[in-house]
């Protein structure tokens, strides 16, 4: 009743029938958590992204052009051999 008239509430009408003092609210804290987990996760993974598409955006480096990067790769040695564990070129 003091939480209620410390936020302004003067007159108020309750009724307890209902109401078990020794019954335990019931939630899921397990959901809670991997909600909350889930939601730092995205908000830490949106943070990254912008970083990243900033300094993307920011980098000094002359563009490239799709077909450029191409002939680029095309003109590596492919020093991925099977013992090295990366795939090369097919």
């Amino acid at each position: 009743m003091l939480v209620l008239k410390e936020i302004g509430i003067r007159t108020a009408k309750m009724e307890f029938a209902q109401w078990d003092p020794e019954q335990k609210e019931v939630t899921n804290r397990e959901a809670q958590k991997v909600t909350m987990r889930a939601a730092h996760k995205a908000a830490a993974d949106q943070k990254r992204l912008a970083a990243d598409l900033l300094a993307a955006i920011n980098d000094p480096r002359p563009s490239l052009s799709t077909q450029e990067v191409l002939r680029q790769f095309d003109e590596e040695p492919d020093d991925a051999g099977p013992e090295s564990g990366v795939a090369g070129k097919a």
